[in-house]
């Protein structure tokens, strides 16, 4: 890719920034059972509407460099290549990304006990789509096929290939959501649609690796 779809990629989430994890908090959002948006088109991997599960998740090598979030809370491993960045989203918790290749990963988190505290049953499909529901928002001709139930580092997790339009630009999202004992975790990666195939691998090691710190 070149830098001046660099430039046009980087804003991409900045925009949905706006929304996601935002003003108006997924616990709020929560009230309304029909978030999904209108513009997506879904596709599951099976006839069914249970999500299929994956027999195994894989973590990244331990040799990568091991990332953690500036609050100290949570970590990815990253490999060759990715560092910190800023700017993608203003309500992450940890944002990475390998930019020459333009692919970038962001991870919000909300504690459990704040939809507790809002009288708001959450489990982690709805969590799944009420965030998911939020990103859509901001896309155009959206795709979305899953979910897939995954485990990262021995947690439940769901997780969706979105593809669209974001400021006129192809974008291949995965949007996977992680749950742990206190908490849920959003973590977004996001690369142009004609990287996607190529990228997705190196996207799914670092979210793989993703956990909360001791």
């Amino acid at each position: 890719m070149n830098y001046l779809m660099t430039k046009k990629l980087l804003p991409s989430l900045t925009l949905v920034g706006l929304t996601l994890g935002g003003c108006i908090p997924v616990w709020e959002l929560a009230k309304d059972s029909s978030p999904s948006p209108t513009t997506s088109t879904s596709v599951t991997p099976t006839a069914s509407s249970t999500p299929y599960t994956e027999p195994s998740a894989s973590t990244a090598p331990s040799s990568n460099n091991v990332f953690v979030s500036p609050n100290g809370q949570i970590q990815v491993n990253l490999p060759p290549g990715w560092s910190k960045a800023q700017g993608l989203n203003d309500k992450a918790e940890l944002e990475v990304s390998n930019a020459p290749r333009e692919m970038y990963l962001i991870v919000l988190s909300e504690s459990k006990a704040d939809f507790q505290k809002a009288g708001q049953d959450i489990n982690l499909p709805k969590h799944s789509d009420l965030t998911r529901g939020i990103l859509l928002k901001s896309i155009t001709n959206a795709q979305t096929i899953g979910p897939k139930s995954i485990t990262v580092n021995g947690n439940p997790a769901l997780q969706y290939e979105i593809l669209g339009i974001i400021n006129n630009i192809n974008i291949g999202y995965l949007h996977t959501t992680v749950e742990t004992a206190n908490n849920y975790h959003q973590i977004i990666a996001y690369t142009s649609q004609s990287d996607f195939s190529k990228n997705r691998s190196e996207m799914e090691e670092v979210i793989n690796s993703f956990q909360e710190v001791k």
